[in-house]
């Protein structure tokens, strides 16, 4: 399924708009002349954010106040602080270097004005990573993680699955072959590894190592995603349909969902949530097998739920990143992210931040729960898929050069693990499972 990842629209809007200041004075910069709303009321107050120029540096960029005449940076290991100050410019950027792995840095900046200094910026963090690239197959789409931190990737256009058993920078990978196009695949309660062969029509197990064809006759699967009861949902991107299978694979039921699905996620109450490659739209399927349409963007390509279960939706075909934060019948959504370039999968960290793949750009972006950009990072050629372990560690499949990415380090952990992780140690299942979380679409 090559053709998924085209951009068929692109379409940028710029909103300039040109304020007059008080006193009949524009409100346009002072040295530069670009940020028009700086002359307001308010506006004294810089706008951060960071760029990850390696795995221990971070830039820090921030928008230019009317008057400044230099700029004060602070630093915490705490959000919110205290901050302390670790130098001062006159431009609007500073390159933090050396950073220790494994904390978390939170900044803040302010300007020096001719009336005295202004309050913090907004806060921007990053956590110093080591970067490893592994390869694997050709066209890497789908990834899920194992309760032991294997990583799992499918390889769409050689019918194989990667498996990575060793998370540094001298990995071990096992390859298992499987049907025609793999591209979905998730993990269920025993550890067995489900995926999607959408060339081919069928869903394939793999179990120590060992793949069999387990179900067949879906038309295009692409997405898996597990319940609590370890019911597989599948996507069914040639048909429209929505498949329940049980834990042993046979297939259950079908429900008609929106135009050309792909990703599936599903939340706390069992509601399965499907996006529409082909529609505006996003579908509900709940616990009740009652159905909801929500009108989003264009070409949905990851879905994700936060501990609060508002679902984010990442968008190819508009650029947005949506967010439905009421599961009813009347939903409240807002557009909370847009500075993304075909953005693909997405995932939730420990600390309720949103990880997206902008394909087009190369990176991975780390957003607030507000939706403010925290920090950018480097992969591969066209990432797609999008994975956070038990460790904080971010993988990312990168179906244009055959390689997975891992960002060590750089997250607090997911918000959800897999049900192994409990039930292990001889527990029940956490609040949610979290199949969808695990795996992309």
């Amino acid at each position: 399924m090559n053709d998924y990842i085209k951009k068929y629209f692109l379409f940028p809007f710029l909103l300039l708009l040109m304020m007059a200041g008080c006193g009949g004075t524009s409100g346009k910069n002072g040295t530069n002349g670009t940020n028009g709303t700086n002359g307001l009321a308010g506006a004294s107050i810089p706008v951060l954010s960071s760029v990850a120029m390696s795995s221990e540096n971070v830039l820090l960029t921030w928008s230019q106040p009317y008057g400044a005449t230099g700029y004060k940076i602070y630093s915490s290991t705490t959000s919110g602080g205290p901050y302390s100050a670790i130098g001062t410019t006159t431009t609007t950027r500073y390159l933090v270097k050396n950073l220790p792995l494994g904390t978390t840095y939170y900044f803040v900046v302010t300007a020096l004005l001719s009336g005295g200094q202004s309050s913090y910026s907004n806060t921007v963090s990053f956590r110093p990573y080591a970067v490893y690239t592994y390869m694997v197959g050709n066209s890497p789409y789908g990834i899920a993680i194992d309760a032991a931190g294997n990583v799992w990737v499918a390889n769409n256009n050689d019918n194989t699955v990667s498996e990575i058993t060793s998370t540094t920078s001298t990995p071990q990978t096992t390859t298992i072959t499987v049907g025609s196009g793999p591209f979905g695949i998730a993990i269920d309660h025993s550890g067995n590894v489900w995926v999607t062969n959408e060339r081919g029509g069928t869903v394939s197990e793999i179990s120590g190592q060992v793949a069999t064809t387990t179900t067949t006759g879906f038309s295009s699967p692409v997405a898996i995603a597990i319940d609590q009861a370890g019911n597989m949902w599948v996507s069914n991107y040639g048909s429209s349909l929505l498949t329940e299978l049980d834990p042993s694979g046979a297939v259950q039921r079908a429900f008609p969902v929106c135009s050309s699905p792909q990703p599936v996620a599903i939340d706390a109450s069992g509601n399965v949530w499907i996006g529409s490659w082909g529609g505006a739209e996003i579908s509900e399927v709940t616990a009740q097998f009652t159905g909801y349409t929500y009108t989003l963007g264009n070409e949905s390509m990851g879905l994700a739920i936060d501990q609060s279960g508002n679902i984010w939706a990442s968008d190819y075909g508009t650029d947005f990143v949506y967010e439905i934060t009421s599961t009813t019948g009347t939903p409240v959504t807002s557009t909370v992210i847009t500075s993304m370039s075909s953005p693909a999968g997405i995932a939730i960290d420990a600390s309720g931040n949103v990880w997206i793949v902008d394909y087009s750009n190369n990176n991975v972006t780390e957003f607030s729960p507000a939706g403010t950009q925290l920090a950018v990072y480097a992969v591969g050629s066209s990432p797609v898929g999008l994975a956070i372990d038990a460790s904080g560690n971010v993988w990312v499949t990168n179906n244009g050069d055959g390689t997975v990415s891992e960002l060590a380090g750089a997250a607090n952990g997911p918000q959800y693990f897999p049900c192994q992780y409990s039930t292990a140690a001889g527990n029940t299942c956490p609040q949610f499972q979290g199949g969808g979380n695990w795996s992309w679409p």
